[in-house]
C-alpha cells in the first residue's frame, strides 16, 4: 500500500492509493492500524510537527520507504515561477502539478483556501507566481483581536451587506477574498496570449465551497488536489 501525506500549517491529511489507482481518504488512527501493510509513504510538509515526526518514526520502525517531495525548478513540463524554488511552499507546488495534470485550460488559477489563502497562476505550463493572504477565519480573527468591540457568530445568514457586526465582518472578509481571486483572473488574462486562451479557477482547502458560491466566474472545487500532486511521485 502507498500512503500519501499532506502536512499543512494547521491540519495533517492522509490518503492511500487503492488497487484501481483511486485516492481514498485515511484517518491517522487507521494509518497506524494498517502500517504493517504500508510499503511507501509519499509526503509533502510545510510544518515539521511532532505528529508528523511520530508518523515518520513509525514508518522507519516498520521499514516503510519514505519519499519526501520538494519543490524543483520544473516537473514534467511545468516550470516553477519562483527564482529560489525552495521558498515556494511544497503544498502550492503539488497543487499546481495536479492542476496542470488534471485540467485542460491553458490558464489555471489555483486557489488553496485554508488558514492562509494562496493563489497561484499557471499559463501554458509556466507558473507565474502568486499571492498569499490571511484566510477567511484568520482574517476575521485578526480584526477581533485588535478591535474588542467586534465579535463573530457561527450562525450567519448569507447577505450582500451585513446587517449586524458578525455578518459584516464575515462578508467583508469573504468578499475581500472573492475580489482577490477575480483580480488575479484579470491580471492572468493580461499576461496570457489573447488567441485561444481558456481559463479555469480551481479551488481547494477548507473554505473552497464557500468561495465557490460567491464567485461569478467558472470554477471547480477539488479537495484532492494536493493528493493528486503527491500521487505523481509514487
Amino acid at each position: 500500500m502507498v500512503v500519501l501525506l499532506d502536512a499543512g500549517n494547521t491540519n495533517m491529511k492522509l490518503a492511500y492509493v487503492d488497487e484501481l489507482g483511486e485516492i481514498v481518504q485515511l484517518t491517522i488512527a487507521k494509518f497506524y492500524q494498517l502500517i504493517d501493510s504500508v510499503d511507501k509513504l509519499v509526503y509533502g510538509s510545510v510544518n515539521d510537527s511532532l505528529e508528523l515526526q511520530s508518523i515518520l518514526t513509525a514508518c522507519n520502525d516498520n521499514n516503510v520507504v519514505l519519499h519526501k517531495v520538494s519543490v524543483s525548478p520544473n516537473f514534467n513540463n511545468l516550470v516553477c515561477g519562483y527564482q529560489i524554488v525552495e521558498n515556494l511552499g511544497v503544498d502550492r507546488w503539488l497543487a499546481l502539478i495536479a492542476a496542470r495534470d488534471t485540467y485542460s485550460e491553458n490558464i489555471l488559477i489555483v486557489v488553496d483556501a485554508g488558514t492562509a489563502i494562496t493563489i497561484d497562476v499557471c499559463i501554458n505550463d509556466h507558473h507565474k507566481g502568486g499571492w498569499i493572504a490571511p484566510g477567511l477565519s484568520l482574517m476575521q480573527s485578526s480584526i477581533i483581536d485588535k478591535a474588542p468591540g467586534v465579535f463573530s457568530n457561527n450562525s450567519i445568514t448569507s447577505e450582500t451587506f451585513g446587517t449586524d457586526t458578525p455578518s459584516a465582518l464575515f462578508h467583508g472578509s469573504l468578499f475581500a477574498l472573492v475580489a482577490m481571486i477575480e483580480k488575479a483572473v484579470q491580471f492572468a488574462n493580461k499576461l496570457a496570449p489573447q488567441r485561444r486562451s481558456s481559463l479555469n479557477i480551481i479551488l481547494t482547502g477548507g473554505d473552497a465551497q464557500i468561495l465557490e458560491k460567491h464567485l461569478s466566474l467558472k470554477c471547480d472545487v477539488n479537495g484532492e488536489l494536493v493528493f493528486i500532486g503527491l500521487k505523481q511521485f509514487i
